[in-house]
């Protein structure tokens, strides 16, 4: 069985993420992660 790669949780093999932390189990999960969205410009 995998394990996390961040904690240390077991993960089953359908897992995505991590149940534990949350961590995405592969760089595929990664992508389909919505990305983080850049600050506004506040000086217009």
């Amino acid at each position: 069985m995998p394990y996390c790669r961040n904690c240390g949780a077991e993960l089953k093999v359908e897992d995505v993420f991590c149940p534990k932390c949350g961590v995405p189990k592969t760089e595929r999960a990664k992508r389909k992660t919505k990305p983080e969205r850049a600050p506004e410009k506040w000086w217009g």
